[in-house]
């Protein structure tokens, strides 16, 4: 059997030589199989080439490409083939969604952006970012359960830690814990555009937050924050966020906030000392190498100890995991930190405890006493004497305001005469005769005309407000009864 050099021999001396045989003498091989070799190509050459047929689409692919231009490739078929029925396309739904395939994979093709790839210096660049990886159950309640993902631009060494939520006192801790791993502080540090990070935009300029501007001097680090919805500038991490997202957390997920932190060092430990497919070379290795031109970290850490709330400026409360916990009444409207600590809420001010609770289920309720300058709320309507006879009444004591509301909550007619009665009463009675009247008087519910007057008339005489002690009646020479214990009458 002739190689592919050979037949291309054969081919190009028959070209020359004109003989089957002359050719066969040549490259020393039998004239049948020179002949075929010649054969085969004339009846590739004599097969008719392929057309292609056309397709309903054909006639509308210029409108079809323009839409899709006007879109920026975001054209669906749907409203598409609207368009193309008004203009005469009678073909069906799926066939314009392959036409529309094709045009929108070339569009693409020619409009995609081209990244231009970024190498950063040794200590240079640290790219961070947020994902959110399911739910766990924590001592405040069900919380969403998300990732802080950071990476060294040099020496791709990577930090995961897991968080219940993605405030700015999170991201602080999560860059200090990535700090203090790294055994020093990168130059610059490169995140997304969230609340915690970018206050707002002015010309599709970035301004930064301010707690952020006074974190990064603490720190000693340049903020730069990537281009608006442009995830691909920061790609490095994103491709660490979107791995631990689809591939790392176990399908089960966490049982704890704690679980999960401690399953993501182990799997950091175990990532930084793999061989990276890019570099090709161990990410701790290459940290060892990059460490000595990193900042060195300040002396003090950035104070930040959990969830920022905003105390309520009517209740003096904060509130938790559907709790409300009661704050000192001078931090009314102002921003302070809560840190749950097993059965512990603990609230803090400027790095200072200032409240201390336990823990509330859902629906629950702390309030302290002394956070408040006013009374406790007790429930008992006060009494405001306005008129001087009202005064005089009240100044009688306790007994006096005692038999005011039992007789107002008794629905006692004409109470106002009967306390210028009392009154009359102090004067021609005395102030302590007035009183045991009054109390006697609360005491068997007698808020009459009349009653107070009957009470003092009768003096002595009135039976007592309390039973005496009964003595038992002496019987002498009485005859002995046998007697039986009450278990002889229990079956």
């Amino acid at each position: 059997m002739l190689t592919l050099e050979e037949r291309l021999a054969v081919v190009n001396l028959y070209e020359e030589l004109g003989s089957y045989r002359a050719v066969a003498a040549v490259v020393g091989c039998d004239h049948k199989t020179v002949k075929a070799v010649i054969e085969r190509g004339r009846r590739v050459a004599d097969r008719p080439r392929w057309r292609r047929r056309l397709k309903l689409t054909d006639p509308f692919l210029e409108m079809v490409e323009q839409k899709v231009e006007n879109s920026q490739g975001r054209i669906r078929s749907r409203p598409l083939l609207r368009l193309l029925k008004a203009a005469g396309y009678e073909g069906s739904l799926r066939t314009l969604q392959r036409a529309l395939a094709v045009v929108k994979r070339e569009w693409k093709r020619t409009h995609m952006r081209v990244y231009r790839p970024w190498a950063s210096g040794p200590g240079e660049f640290l790219i961070v970012d947020f994902g959110e990886v399911g739910k766990v159950e924590t001592a405040a309640g069900r919380r969403t359960l998300s990732c802080f993902c950071a990476v060294l631009g040099w020496s791709r060494w990577r930090y995961l830690r897991f968080f219940t939520c993605q405030r700015f006192q999170v991201l602080a801790q999560g860059l200090a814990g990535c700090f203090e791993a790294m055994g020093g502080v990168s130059a610059k540090v490169m995140f997304d555009n969230p609340k915690t990070v970018t206050d707002y935009f002015v010309m599709g300029l970035s301004v930064l937050h301010p707690d952020l501007v006074r974190l990064a001097a603490h720190y000693h680090f340049s903020p730069i924050t990537a281009a608006a919805a442009d995830p691909e500038s920061k790609g490095k991490v994103e491709a660490l966020v979107r791995y631990v997202k689809s591939d790392c957390v176990p399908d089960e997920g966490f049982d704890s906030e704690a679980a999960a932190n401690a399953w993501g060092m182990a799997w950091s430990d175990e990532v930084n000392a793999e061989v990276h497919s890019e570099t090709r070379a161990v990410p701790a290795q290459r940290l060892e190498a990059e460490r000595p031109l990193l900042r060195p970290l300040p002396d003090r850490p950035a104070v930040a100890s959990g969830e920022g709330r905003t105390v309520d400026r009517k209740f003096s409360t904060i509130r938790i995991g559907c709790a409300r916990y009661s704050v000192p009444d001078r931090l009314r409207g102002l921003e302070v930190e809560v840190m749950v600590d097993g059965q512990e809420v603990r609230i803090l001010h400027r790095g200072g405890e200032v409240a201390l609770h336990e823990l509330q289920p859902p629906g629950g309720m702390s309030i302290k006493d002394e956070h408040y300058s006013s009374p406790r709320p007790t429930g008992i309507r006060p009494l405001r004497a306005r008129l001087p006879e009202e005064v005089a009444f009240l100044e009688l004591g306790n007994t006096a305001e005692a038999y005011l509301r039992a007789a107002a909550a008794a629905g006692t007619p004409r109470l106002k005469a009967q306390l210028q009665d009392v009154l009359q009463l102090v004067r021609s009675h005395g102030r302590e005769a007035v009183l045991a009247a009054l109390e006697r008087a609360t005491h068997f519910s007698r808020f009459g005309t009349h009653d107070l007057r009957s009470i003092l008339a009768s003096g002595p005489a009135a039976p007592p407000t309390k039973p005496g002690e009964v003595l038992p009646l002496p019987l002498p020479d009485l005859p002995a009864v046998p007697q039986r214990q009450l278990e002889s009458y229990r079956w």
